[in-house]
């Protein structure tokens, strides 16, 4: 594997996660580290993260964010892997490692398995009691899910961080995340197994869960 990796996440608006330097660094030419944000001072800088400005921007953060986030392919073009991360994860191992054990059997994404959910529609509640976002129009989406057939039951991912093998499967199912993120909540959570179920493609778990993968240190959002 010496095609390109990128390593790559967004941090946008007024929330205040601060890049965190990869533990497990080592010079690789083949991989690179790209941050998208609205303030690309050269201060906020951390090698051997690039700070990018955005691909693509809305008047929520967030949306402009989950862009970056779920529409891989287009933010960073050149990766023949990509490896998604949130503001609250930092990377503790050589990324390559990731990708050569969960991308090795045909599998073209990995995320995590929500470690308290198995279900969209009991995200939906957890959202609404949280207040994450307009409860019509997540409720709406839901139910539009629910009318077309969506199971119940049907597993969760939690994407904090995601692996991809860049290529046809995952540029479809990206966009169509994205359009369910278009007309729907910017809650990504609510449509990524819905977006995989429409499509019929499987995915891989990472190990364990945000809090406790091998893999990530892992710190609550500030």
């Amino acid at each position: 594997m010496s095609q390109l990796l990128v390593v790559y996440t967004a941090v946008f608006g007024d929330i205040p996660d601060r890049l965190r330097a990869p533990r497990a660094l080592r010079p690789d030419p083949t991989v690179r580290y790209a941050c998208f944000t609205d303030r690309p001072e050269p201060s906020r800088c951390v090698p051997p993260w690039e700070l990018r400005e955005s691909a693509w921007t809305h008047a929520d953060p967030r949306r402009t964010a989950r862009f970056h986030k779920v529409l891989s392919h287009r933010a960073v073009p050149d990766a023949a892997y990509s490896l998604w991360l949130d503001g609250n994860l930092r990377l503790e191992i050589d990324p390559w490692t990731i990708v050569r054990r969960h991308l090795s059997s045909g599998i073209d994404v990995v995320t995590f398995k929500h470690a308290h959910r198995n279900c969209v529609y009991q995200e939906l509640e957890a959202c609404l009691r949280l207040d994450k976002d307009d409860a019509g129009a997540m409720r709406a989406q839901v139910e539009g899910y629910r009318i077309e057939g969506y199971p119940r039951y049907n597993g969760l991912a939690e994407t904090t961080a995601l692996v991809r093998r860049e290529g046809p499967a995952v540029r479809e199912l990206n966009e169509a995340w994205w359009r369910e993120i278009e007309r729907g909540s910017a809650r990504d959570q609510l449509s990524f197994d819905y977006a995989a179920w429409k499509l019929g493609l499987d995915y891989g778990w990472l190990p364990a869960s945000r809090e406790d993968c091998p893999y990530f240190g892992f710190s609550r959002h500030r």
